[in-house]
């Protein structure tokens, strides 16, 4: 059984959780900014004015800045997967199907990290043991996310969360249907109301993130595949796998 919360602000002190998890103190701040100025989109779905909609290999996804890259690659091999690529690399990928591919890609990504997740900690939003949530984390205004948006005790309250849960006891059987279910609700949700559009823009990736470590839990992720307690490595380059097992 799948429900959907109504939108709620996030946890305090989530967004400074989320930096110095994000960040080394020796990043600098070029370092910080081009995670704020990578959405995650193909080249058609930022123009509007392409003549030809059905044109070859229109699945690759745009990078403009290094750093993000972990990410993008991620996100690329499951669309890869969705959209059936490996099976004919010559066939035309529309706009629309595109589009549909990243919801589903997204919705993926983040089931996975619920389901990878144990009991939420004290910093982390509140699940029971039974339940699998998805935690997306969505700006209120339509305003672009920049890196001062972060930053403050008031920044909080500029996001919402919307929590997608499964209310279904896992086990090892039903383990990949719940997956399976909460992967399409979200992917669903994405692409109500434009909602995608959202991390197509410049801050998409900062923005899959947010809502990736909210689902995840810092302190499941602090705990775990992240000993140092950033996800940077000294390249800048987030290298902390987020197709869990």
């Amino acid at each position: 059984m799948l429900a959907e919360s109504q939108p709620q602000e996030l946890p305090l002190n989530f967004l400074n959780d989320f930096q110095s998890l994000m960040f080394p103190s020796t990043a600098s701040k070029s370092d910080r900014l081009r995670w704020f100025t990578q959405g995650i989109h193909t080249a058609q779905m930022k123009n509007d004015d392409t003549k030809n909609k059905m044109l070859c290999h229109t699945w690759g996804l745009v990078q403009s800045n290094g750093g993000p890259c972990g990410v993008l690659a991620v996100c690329a091999g499951e669309m890869i997967r969705i959209l059936g690529i490996y099976e004919d690399f010559n066939r035309k990928i529309s706009r629309e199907e595109a589009e549909g591919a990243l919801c589903e890609t997204l919705g993926v990504l983040l089931a996975r990290a619920s389901m990878a997740s144990p009991l939420a900690g004290p910093n982390d939003s509140s699940t029971a043991r039974h339940q699998k949530c998805v935690s997306l984390v969505l700006p209120k205004s339509n305003d672009s996310i920049s890196m001062a948006d972060l930053n403050g005790c008031e920044s909080n309250a500029k996001f919402n969360v919307v929590n997608i849960m499964s209310n279904t006891p896992q086990s090892n059987n039903d383990h990949s249907i719940s997956e399976h279910l909460l992967a399409k609700a979200t992917a669903k949700y994405l692409s109500e109301n434009s909602r995608i559009e959202r991390f197509q823009e410049e801050s998409g990736v900062i923005l899959f993130l947010l809502s990736l470590v909210m689902t995840r839990g810092i302190d499941c992720i602090r705990s775990g595949e992240c000993g140092r307690g950033y996800l940077l490595n000294h390249l800048n380059i987030c290298d902390v796998a987020i197709h869990a097992h």
